[in-house]
């Protein structure tokens, strides 16, 4: 009897391995993306979220010191965000030539940044105080 010299081998061939090392860097590279984007996703809600505490903060010390209605104020945090707070009368609750006690005055605060890409960003924010109007 006889016997083939020639027996099945267990491992794999170099066109196998190069194969599954291709599809493995390929899928690493799309994984590496996928995080890649949820960071600069997560810086992006940082900087938002600093932006939105700078602009409630500017809000709430400038709603609460409203004394006249055309002034406004700005400034800078953290040398990266510049707000800027204004008034505006609201006029149109005023009923025709009735002098009103009390005027509500529209106050906003804008908060702008550049992100790390130079895209400008920004966040406004606003409330309605009442201040003191026409004397009746």
């Amino acid at each position: 009897m006889f016997r083939s010299r020639r027996q099945k081998s267990a491992g794999f061939t170099l066109l196998e391995v190069l194969v599954a090392l291709s599809i493995l860097a390929a899928s690493y590279g799309v994984i590496l993306q996928i995080f890649g984007g949820a960071a600069r996703k997560a810086a992006l809600t940082g900087e938002y979220r600093r932006a939105l505490m700078i602009a409630e903060s500017q809000l709430t010390f400038a709603a609460a010191s409203v004394t006249s209605r055309d002034v406004g104020d700005s400034g800078a945090a953290d040398e990266k965000f510049q707000w800027q707070v204004s008034y505006s009368p609201t006029e149109e609750y005023f009923l025709e030539g009735l002098p009103a006690r009390y005027m509500p005055v529209i106050v906003s605060v804008d908060v702008s940044w550049s992100d790390a890409a130079g895209t400008p960003r920004s966040v406004s924010v606003s409330t309605v105080r009442l201040t003191t109007g026409q004397a009746g």
